[in-house]
């Protein structure tokens, strides 16, 4: 099974799944440099950042997406690519020898963290290296109890159908999730199968994709943050144009 983060698919930017890192240029100028982002992809929320002049570092456990952002960086002016340094780690034990006036964890990150050492451990590594005075920003989708219930019970066992979408080469590529959800542990598990097609709609290639996620309320990261240390918790609900309700930031400093 190929794992979710897959850079050719993850650019392809098709199935469910948040992105909201364009919230986080704004956050950059609120703060300035230099900036870490945790989870950083393929460079979609950082490159941006970047390119508006500020010093990046992008880290991610993933060499295959770091990779991928390695050759967007390629393509970029000198003086932009002088400015991004990448590295490869989790956000759970990192440790770099340096500090940030700015962290941030971009596209519900937290979630990927399955239990509360793991995401107190994260919190407490930002705390850690971030200046005195520096800030945190993390966005967290809505938990939604009516959603999440509905893969406790019998529809935990459906094959959905999350769309059929257009390819740049006049084929698609259609989507189709399975999803439980254990409400002991908190944990929501995805299996995704990912067909590409040819013009004709003739199947070419199939790709299976498991996710594991630990939603969680935004008063949990909150209290979290604030029992590692942080001040100032600020938490502001996201609205996007294309959906209801996106999401939360929150926001935290160091003091």
């Amino acid at each position: 099974m190929t794992e979710f983060y897959d850079p050719y698919l993850y650019d392809l930017n098709v199935g469910p799944g948040s992105r909201v890192g364009d919230i986080y240029l704004a956050e950059a100028k609120r703060r300035k440099g230099p900036i870490l982002e945790i989870g950083c992809g393929t460079g979609d929320v950082l490159l941006p950042i970047a390119r508006a002049g500020f010093e990046v570092v992008g880290l991610d456990m993933s060499r295959a997406m770091l990779d991928r952002f390695r050759e967007r960086i390629s393509s970029e002016r000198p003086s932009i690519a002088k400015n991004i340094e990448l590295i490869e780690g989790r956000m759970e034990s990192f440790f770099l020898p340096r500090s940030f006036q700015q962290i941030i964890i971009a596209n519900d990150g937290i979630a990927h963290l399955l239990d509360g050492q793991s995401l107190r451990s994260t919190l407490n590594n930002c705390y850690t290296h971030l200046a005195p005075g520096g800030g945190l920003a993390l966005d967290i989708s809505f938990f939604d109890v009516q959603y999440l219930g509905r893969f406790i019970g019998s529809e935990r066992e459906i094959l959905r159908d999350r769309g059929c979408f257009s390819l740049s080469n006049n084929g698609a590529i259609q989507v189709w999730e399975q999803t439980q959800y254990d409400h002991e542990e908190g944990v929501l598990t995805a299996n995704f199968r990912y067909e590409l097609l040819d013009e004709f709609y003739n199947v070419i290639r199939t790709y299976y994709r498991r996710l594991r996620l630990h939603p969680r309320r935004p008063s949990e990261v909150a209290l979290a943050l604030e029992v590692v240390g942080f001040v100032n918790v600020q938490l502001e609900r996201l609205e996007r144009l294309e959906e209801e309700s996106a999401g939360w930031i929150l926001r935290a400093s160091k003091s």
